[in-house]
């Protein structure tokens, strides 16, 4: 390889830091998660979609690591994006022309490998290093969850930790505009965090557009740069299919309609796909962390039903940059906003009784329902009493209530502060405590 290669993505060899432009001043709660395993042998995987800022961790773990003292060159970071390279290459040119020695006698080595998924025999090769210099640290990361989560639980089985890297949360978003909101006083922040929700969700948690004034500008983004590089590079990559315009009219019903449940003979007849074929591309983009599959459980709560999965886009900026426009229907990008700050499996569904998730955390079934309108909860309620539940959510516009009735208790949450502080559902709201 040619040294020249390294030294574009390692600049901080000469100059002692990661460039300034390259590290933001915001530190995600993961980062110290993530920092706190550096010392130990085991590689640590960082995943998530495209753009939500696997790289800038990277770059700002570097800049830590250097900051306590760690030889800079002792530090490789490379991309394999936009760039093909061997892994024996890589540090074959590494030994001879930067730390120069063999790297099992350079003391210990921090690798950094970027968009690893797009380097072919990744993970076998990751295993003969890992195996044979206990003193490198591998720090990898991907884009494609499936490809990186199933193959390196396959062969790096006990050698490895991973880090799912989401979209920014609601509360995150909030602190990188410098606005920290505490639990405890939540009721003091309301006119200032309450007007903010719509700006959040409309750039669906990627932190590149937190300062972005402009709607046209944020909504070109995350079509231009987020969808359109998975659609038309990720996906064919790995996938080798042909038919883009199948996968955009698919997203385009889910943005249409987030939460409709799935009917493939239905897709087949409308789409002129075969139902293998519209099944297969609805598995791709689940693949791509662009759309989540929430399937219906039964009672019980142990068994759940592979038919009647309802499907929604797992970002809510998805459903405003597909659709064209920042104005669309905010009951479904409410229950968008859930999924996005949840990541619920289940929901329920029998005749015509339905909850819009199942979430269960822990010992915990909470069953939420989101109205951004008018709610029922006599309704709501005789619908958990045939689950054999006591307690329940209703997500709303802006009311804060709750109701206690024949031994049931409703809370009512409004949709800002559910997903500003969804961890504190069942502790502090005085709900779902024991």
């Amino acid at each position: 390889m040619d040294i020249y290669k390294l030294n574009k993505f390692n600049d901080w060899w000469v100059s002692g830091h990661p460039r300034p432009e390259l590290l933001r001043p915001y530190h995600r709660p993961v980062f110290n998660r993530i920092i706190s395993y550096m010392d130990d042998r085991e590689i640590l995987l960082l995943y998530g979609m495209r753009r939500i800022g696997k790289t800038t961790l990277m770059y700002q773990i570097i800049d830590h690591l250097i900051s306590t003292g760690i030889n800079s060159r002792k530090i490789l970071y490379f991309t394999f994006d936009e760039t093909e390279a061997s892994i024996d290459d890589l540090i074959s040119t590494y030994e001879s022309e930067v730390i120069r020695s063999p790297i099992k006698d350079a003391g210990r080595v921090f690798l950094f490998l970027d968009e690893i998924q797009k380097n072919k025999d990744w993970e076998n090769k990751v295993k003969i290093y890992y195996d044979l210099y206990p003193n490198v640290k591998f720090i990898i990361s991907g884009s494609a969850s499936l490809n990186v989560k199933k193959r390196s639980s396959e062969t790096l089985a006990g050698r490895l930790y991973s880090f799912y890297i989401s979209q920014l949360e609601f509360k995150e978003f909030l602190e990188m505009k410098g606005i920290a909101v505490e639990f405890e006083n939540w009721k003091l922040y309301e006119n200032n965090v309450r007007p903010r929700l719509m700006d959040y969700l409309i750039k669906g948690g990627f932190p590149e557009l937190v300062s972005e004034s402009s709607d046209e500008k944020v909504l070109s983004y995350v079509r231009d740069i987020v969808l359109d590089r998975i659609l038309l590079k990720d996906i064919p990559e790995e996938f080798g299919i042909r038919d883009i315009p199948l996968l955009r009219t698919l997203l385009g019903l889910i943005a249409s309609e987030p939460g409709f449940i799935i009917n493939y003979d239905s897709l087949s007849k409308k789409l002129g796909r075969s139902k293998q074929t519209i099944m297969n591309y609805i598995f791709f983009l689940e693949y791509s962390l662009i759309v989540k599959t929430v399937e219906n459980t039964r009672p019980g709560f142990l068994a759940t039903s592979r038919k009647m999965r309802k499907v929604y886009l797992t970002s809510s900026g998805f459903v405003f940059a597909i659709s064209g426009t920042p104005y669309t229907n905010n009951g479904k990008i409410a229950e968008s906003a859930v999924v996005q700050a949840i990541s619920p499996v289940n929901y329920y569904r029998e005749g015509n009784k339905e909850i819009d998730f199942i979430w269960i955390r822990g010992n915990l079934v909470i069953p939420i329902e989101v109205k951004y309108g008018n709610y029922d909860v006599k309704n709501f309620i005789s619908i958990i009493k045939g689950l054999n539940l006591k307690k329940g959510i209703i997500v709303s516009r802006d009311k804060f209530e709750k109701y206690e009735e024949s031994g049931f208790i409703i809370g009512v949450i409004p949709l800002w502060l559910f997903i500003l502080f969804p961890e504190k559902i069942d502790e502090d709201f005085g709900i779902f405590s024991n």
